[in-house]
């Protein structure tokens, strides 16, 4: 059966479902963060210094210092392989263990529960290996399962846990997919529209579908939830296919976007029983030899424009509603030494900064709307001998915080928002 990542280590020793991390005593590493400027002034000291990282209209460079944290201990807390990770507006960070088949909650106390295991539902419908996450706007929390091929809403669970008090978990799609036709085959991305609508990757079944927003569903008769393929293997239905499709997401107008990372291009899907898809982006890239290959990241930003990560193009594309492209960062990172390589994931901040995460070049980058790229965090991870060995799932919150997993050592780092003197 298809993955989308490559094997897991062996499956570890089973955890407590409640565990306590004391974050009072974390110790966060600090880091100047700089990029090049020539001839700026300190706002501040009225310095000139070659190296600045704030954006600032009036050409008032300013350093910024940036520390990074252990959020969990991987090791401690028993996470495993945490391909996904999300964060809900209250501050609670969810995140997968994929080999513990479970999610986790992280409470801005430092609490961490399990609300949901292997067992699902509950009901019968188990989960295994879990993989993408995500949030709606009401607090709930939806995990796609990899191999169990299904997916399960956690409704607000703010204040549940699997032991003491369980969690209201719903499955709201299986292998059968629309319940017609199309089949969903080994899900992994999970996304939420501005309707709470849930979109879900089937990477083995080279399709999508879209599940009504669950609050709207009916809840007796043969369907709990109107399901429809928004896109399959055939692409635009025109020559264009869709082939190992690993990237998705929702942008302004619940418009749709879905990566083929085998057949190397981007689908933009429109809203709509009838949206037809269309191929914004192929291998040629921006058509001026910057090419892409092996796409996997995909978001998008409040204005519209679409971000995909070419994991083995070592870059990553602005598509703009015009369909402008343009490379934002390539291979060479910052151009001060730190590179990017092996592209990932993507999220974008409220402020329309992209965050890209470099799986063999340990790192993660942001690139702001003015074009001033930074390192984030590098294979230092928190500076305290937590290192970064493979940087998967990133999430920001609402503070522009970055959350970050690592799927070897299980840890989960977060980077504060940079922010200027």
């Amino acid at each position: 059966m298809p993955r989308l990542l490559p094997l897991f280590p062996p499956r570890p020793a089973q955890r407590p479902s409640s565990y306590r991390l004391d974050l009072r005593g974390a110790t966060a590493a600090v880091l100047v963060l700089a990029v090049m400027c020539l001839g700026c002034r300190d706002s501040i000291s009225g310095d000139v210094f070659d190296d600045y990282v704030c954006d600032d209209p009036n050409n008032d460079a300013r350093r910024v210092i940036l520390g990074s944290t252990q959020l969990v201990d991987g090791i401690a807390s028993g996470v495993s392989s945490p391909s996904g990770v999300a964060v809900d507006s209250g501050g609670n960070v969810f995140v997968v263990s994929n080999f513990n088949d479970s999610v986790l909650r992280i409470t801005p106390e430092g609490d961490i529960d399990e609300i949901i295991d292997s067992t699902g539902d509950r009901l019968g419908n188990t989960l295994d290996e879990p993989y993408g996450l995500a949030a709606d706007s009401q607090g709930n929390v939806y995990v796609s399962g990899n191999v169990s091929q299904n997916v399960f809403k956690i409704a607000v669970p703010t204040a549940c846990e699997v032991e003491d008090a369980p969690c209201g978990i719903t499955q709201i799609i299986d292998e059968a997919g629309d319940l017609v036709d199309n089949a969903l085959g080994t899900p992994t991305e999970v996304a939420i529209d501005t309707h709470d609508d849930v979109y879900v990757l089937g990477t083995g079944s080279n399709n999508a579908f879209r599940i009504m927003a669950p609050g709207k569903c009916k809840t007796s008769g043969p369907i709990f939830c109107v399901i429809t393929e928004i896109v399959d293997s055939t692409g635009d239905r025109m020559g264009k296919l869709l082939t190992d499709p690993a990237g998705l997401a929702t942008t302004t107008g619940d418009v749709v976007y879905v990566s083929g990372r085998g057949s190397n291009n981007v689908f933009r899907i429109p809203p709509g029983p009838d949206g037809i898809p269309t191929e914004i982006i192929d291998a040629t890239g921006d058509g001026m030899g910057n090419g892409l290959s092996s796409p996997i990241g995909l978001a998008a930003d409040s204005e519209g424009n679409v971000y995909v990560a070419g994991s083995l193009s070592d870059n990553v594309f602005q598509i703009t509603p015009d369909n402008d492209i343009a490379v934002i960062i390539d291979s060479t990172g910052d151009g001060d030494g730190s590179v990017l390589s092996f592209p990932l994931r993507l999220a974008v901040d409220s402020n329309d900064i992209v965050h890209v995460s470099g799986r063999t070049s340990l790192n993660v980058f942001q690139i702001t709307p003015m074009g001033t790229v930074t390192e984030l965090i590098d294979e230092d991870g928190d500076g305290a001998g937590n290192f970064l060995e493979s940087p998967e799932a990133i999430a920001v919150d609402s503070n522009g915080d970055l959350y970050l997993t690592d799927l070897t050592s299980g840890d989960v780092f977060m980077t504060p928002k940079p922010k200027c003197p």
